[in-house]
């Protein structure tokens, strides 16, 4: 087995003799590591989204700092979308991890309208 960058390729030869002729059967198989995807992408935005929706839970009193907080995770968010976008291949269609970034982008500017209607609620 060998290993090429985020892929794992194993490749058997197996030879069968019929007759005269002589045939070569090549297998290969490719399996994704996506350790290294979870470990910097996933795991990263995964706390920072729930660091945004807990900020739900600070009382309204500190709305300075729940805003800066729902605010701050968009901003790295879209940080770490803009440089995992530059290292996968451009594609015409979405991939799931633009789909997983762009949700984690989303998430906190919801959070930050709730605190608004919330803050509106309250006066």
């Amino acid at each position: 087995m060998e290993t090429y960058g985020s892929f794992l390729i194993s490749i058997r030869f197996i030879a069968i003799r019929k007759n005269i002729s002589t045939q070569i059967y090549i297998n290969i198989t490719l399996k994704r590591i996506c350790n290294y995807h979870v470990a910097t992408i996933i795991m990263p935005s995964l706390c920072l989204i729930i660091i945004a929706e807990l900020s739900l839970f600070i009382d309204s009193s500190h709305f300075e700092a729940n805003i800066m907080v729902a605010l701050t995770t968009m901003l790295v968010m879209y940080t770490l979308y803009q440089s995992t976008s530059s290292t996968l291949p451009q594609t015409p269609y979405l991939k799931m991890i633009d789909v997983w970034l762009l949700a984690g982008l989303i998430i906190p500017f919801l959070v930050f309208i709730v605190m608004i209607g919330k803050l509106a609620c309250r006066y």
